[in-house]
């Protein structure tokens, strides 16, 4: 894999059929709970912001780039492109993640590259995944109180869910989420993401600085700023595979 695709995956602009019994919630209940999680990732309405990341492997800088995201939900998926900014070798090469699939178009490429499943659940891909894990209606699972704060098991519930299981800390009272563990069906360790910083958008509470850290290997983390969040119009086409060669990007 080349510089570029290892640098663009570290972007992608994060999620036991019978769980820990713990307060027995209704689905609505959960569901409800979970969509206001998602609402402090930004996962809400088509929506533009700037990404910076760095990553760092036991203390040492390893990579930083710059990024501007571009999110459209809909009913059906979640759709996220990212156009590089730096380095300036990189620029303008575009990261699309759609639904269960993801795609890189470099600028020396003649069509998009595809992202395989091992990639995304394993190597830096990852990061992106669990940035972009919408968890309103696709997960399932229970909620154990533990003084100001709840701690969630949740399993997928729909067959395209990248991650398996999820053990979710959210504040009790606001439903801020705290930290978040991504795990195979197995249990196995996958990632860890940790909410560090808030700022107030238009009313709400976004995530503005995140902190992942490889579950394989813990010297490996990863710091993320987002900045410049706005709403965003999209014209047709924006998040077409087929398309991206075509597309004309503000920075």
């Amino acid at each position: 894999m080349d510089k570029f695709v290892k640098s663009c995956l570290v972007t992608l602009l994060a999620l036991s059929s019978t769980l820990f019994a713990a307060d027995p919630w209704s689905t609505n209940r959960l569901d409800s709970l979970l969509g206001r999680v998602d609402r402090f990732r930004g996962l809400v309405g088509d929506q533009k912001s700037d990404l910076e990341i760095t990553a760092t492997d036991h203390g040492q800088t390893t990579a930083s780039s710059r990024y501007r995201l571009f999110l459209h939900p809909s009913t059906i998926r979640r759709d996220v492109l990212l156009r590089v900014l730096s380095p300036e070798i990189e620029h303008g090469n575009l990261i699309l993640s759609r639904g269960d699939e993801m795609w890189i178009l470099t600028r020396k490429s003649s069509r998009p590259v595809p992202v395989s499943v091992q990639q995304r659940l394993l190597g830096e891909a990852s990061i992106g995944d669990v940035l972009n894990v919408e968890m309103r209606g696709r997960y399932r699972g229970t909620v154990e109180a533990m003084g100001s704060r709840w701690k969630l098991e949740l399993e997928a519930a729909v067959p395209d869910a990248l991650y398996e299981r999820i053990e979710l800390v959210v504040d009790a009272a606001t439903a801020r989420p705290l930290e978040e563990r991504f795990s195979s069906r197995s249990g196995r360790l996958l990632k860890i993401m940790r909410f560090k910083k808030f700022l107030r958008v238009g009313g709400q509470e976004l995530a503005s600085h995140l902190e992942i850290t490889d579950g394989v290997n813990p010297g490996r983390v990863t710091q993320i700023h987002f900045s410049r969040y706005e709403p965003g119009r999209f014209p047709m086409g924006t998040f077409d595979k087929d398309n991206l060669r075509n597309l004309s990007l503000e920075d």
